[in-house]
């Protein structure tokens, strides 16, 4: 064991569902470091559940995300449910590090007893809180609401010992927004998986996929009617495979009636993490088209890398976080519009464009930015953080 106290998780989602959550919990675990986790409550699932190493326990309630209102009592019936269980926790096990994961960003501020008692806090900053706001509820940059945001996130990033974010872009927004240092990036990325080649699949359909939540954020209304555009401009078959649910789910099936896709356009559910793989080798092409907004343009999706990674061609909108990363020769780059997306998706049906090619330069590309750099950076700084620890300890 690498400590004999163990570490604290704390994110307000479905855990093991998040898979950021879980590649950390994974790789602590593997290390040999015991790691308890405090996510939101689930339907069906139990309260307390052992987790490799740890335990999981489920406080809150479900998410329902619909208004701001909607939002914020989530955020705040977790931020007291996991405050009182975290400090309980406390009591017992001694945690030295605590992870937390936002949003909301102001969770951080439940490790105050604990940090006092000398627990070093790790804020892990999924997302840019302010932009987001802008983007879901179209609040202004000036307005109250953002400028309380930015507050938040000012007083949070201080609080932390140590901050941990998913791309470049949003790390230079922080360090220039709040003056922190203490900052590294860690990509939302998987582990290199050397045996998936590229395999092109020889079955009747020409196979494109989307899997993950369906939410307006991933704009899915544009593949499907770019895919209604082309669908009698070419010889090859083909369908578009949606595994996943979410809020706009029934809004895509009427769109995808509407336009007599039925056949075409294939809605399989939510499938569980550990089958994705699966499906994956089967698919000819990984569908991720975003409409670009303040929001959109800094984020970086774990689909994206999961389709790299097992040697899929992907299509996506040409995002400024994305092309920190990948380029013209790994990625299948559109605007975001239908327009955009249609025609590139007439060029790789009429096979003029070299798809293996695409997809082994997008995975050779991959190798600087794969989990096993991003693990390699995380336990640093655990290790640093109870370095620090031992080191106050033996004073």
């Amino acid at each position: 064991m690498k400590d004999n106290k163990p570490i604290c998780m704390v994110v307000q989602n479905y855990f093991p569902e998040d898979p950021r959550v879980r590649k950390y919990v994974n790789s602590l675990s593997r290390n040999g470091y015991k790691v308890d986790i405090i996510s939101i409550k689930e339907p069906n699932l139990k309260f307390k559940e052992k987790y490799q190493n740890g335990t999981i326990y489920r406080v809150g309630i479900p998410k329902k995300r619909t208004t701001i209102l909607r939002y914020l009592l989530e955020y705040f019936i977790f931020f007291a449910s996991s405050f009182l269980f975290l400090n309980f926790l406390f009591l017992k096990k001694k945690y030295s590090v605590i992870h937390v994961h936002n949003m909301p960003d102001f969770l951080v501020f439940i490790t105050l007893i604990p940090k006092i008692f000398g627990a070093r806090v790790i804020l892990d900053m999924h997302e840019i809180t302010p932009e987001f706001f802008q983007y879901k509820f179209g609040s202004k940059k000036k307005s109250f609401v953002i400028q309380v945001c930015r507050f938040i996130e000012y007083s949070a990033l201080h609080f932390a010992d140590y901050v941990v974010t998913v791309t470049d872009k949003i790390k230079e927004i922080f360090v220039n927004r709040n003056n922190i240092k203490n900052i590294v990036v860690i990509m939302n990325t998987d582990y290199f998986s050397p045996d998936r080649g590229f395999n092109i699949s020889k079955a009747e359909y020409f196979e494109m996929v989307y899997h993950g939540i369906l939410t307006d954020l991933y704009s899915l209304d544009l593949p499907i009617r770019a895919i209604s555009l082309v669908k009698n401009k070419t010889a090859m078959k083909f369908r578009f495979n949606i595994f996943g649910d979410g809020p706009t789910k029934l809004y895509l099936e009427e769109l995808v009636e509407e336009l007599g896709l039925q056949d075409t356009v294939i809605f399989h559910g939510k499938i569980p993490h550990e089958e994705i793989i699966g499906v994956l080798k089967k698919m000819n092409l990984g569908i991720l088209t975003f409409r670009g907004n303040q929001f959109i343009d800094l984020s970086f999706s774990n689909k994206l890398s999961e389709y790299v990674n097992n040697c899929v061609p992907v299509l996506t909108t040409r995002l400024p976080s994305v092309l920190d990363y990948f380029d013209e020769d790994d990625l299948l780059l559109c605007d975001d519009n239908v327009e955009s997306i249609r025609e590139k998706l007439l060029e790789i049906l009429q096979g003029k464009i070299n798809l293996k090619k695409k997809a082994l330069s997008a995975k050779n590309t991959y190798k600087e930015i794969t989990w096993e750099k991003m693990e390699q950076k995380y336990l640093t700084i655990v290790k640093r953080l109870l370095d620090f620890e031992n080191n106050n300890a033996r004073e």
